[in-house]
C-alpha cells in the first residue's frame, strides 16, 4: 500500500497538470488519489467541481471529463516510468472538438517524453487531425480488410502536406 500511495503521491501534480491543459479555466479538476487503509486494492478519488473540493468525480464529471482524467493518469504514469511506449486504442470518443483538439495539443507536446505513441481509432476526426499534420509527426497507417491466409491489408494514408507539396511540385 505505501509503494502505492507513493506512486500516486508522485504523479498526481502531473495529473492535474496534464488535466489542468485539456481543461483551461473550468471549474473543474485538482484530482487527489488516495489507498483505501481498510481495504484491498482500492484507490480514493476526489476533485474539484465548481466551488466544492474534494468530490468524487465520477458522481459530478461528465463521460469526456472522466475519459481525459482517465488519460491523463495513463500519460502521467507513463511519463513516470520513461521511454514508454504510449498505446491509445480508440480513446475520447467522448469528447468534443475544442477538448480533442487540447488532448492531440498536449500529446504531441509530451511526446518527447515517450519512446513511441501509437494511436489507434476509427474517429474520423482524430484521422483528418492527424492527416492535417494538426498533431503530432504522424505516419497514418489505414488498415482495410484482412482474411486468414494474409492477415490485415493496410496502406499509408498521405499526410496533407505531402499531397500539398506533391501537387506543388507537379
Amino acid at each position: 500500500k505505501r509503494y502505492v500511495q507513493d506512486t500516486v503521491d508522485n504523479i498526481s501534480a502531473t495529473v492535474s497538470h496534464l488535466y489542468a491543459r485539456i481543461h483551461p479555466g473550468e471549474s473543474l479538476g485538482e484530482p487527489s488519489f488516495g489507498v483505501k487503509s481498510g481495504t484491498i486494492g482500492s484507490l480514493t478519488m476526489k476533485g474539484k467541481f465548481g466551488s466544492n473540493h474534494d468530490v468524487p468525480p465520477v458522481a459530478y464529471y461528465s463521460e469526456a471529463h472522466l475519459d481525459t482524467l482517465g488519460l491523463c493518469v495513463y500519460l502521467a504514469l507513463a511519463k513516470q516510468s520513461g521511454n514508454a511506449l504510449v498505446v491509445l486504442d480508440d480513446v475520447l470518443m467522448s469528447v468534443d472538438d475544442p477538448h480533442l483538439d487540447r488532448v492531440i495539443e498536449l500529446i504531441n507536446e509530451e511526446a518527447p517524453n515517450f519512446g513511441h505513441v501509437i494511436i489507434t481509432t476509427h474517429s474520423r476526426a482524430w484521422f483528418d487531425r492527424a492527416r492535417q499534420g494538426r498533431g503530432m509527426p504522424a505516419e497514418l497507417i489505414e488498415l482495410y480488410g484482412w482474411d486468414l491466409n494474409n492477415g490485415i491489408h493496410h496502406s499509408r494514408a498521405p499526410l496533407a502536406v505531402d499531397e500539398l507539396r506533391d501537387a506543388v511540385n507537379a
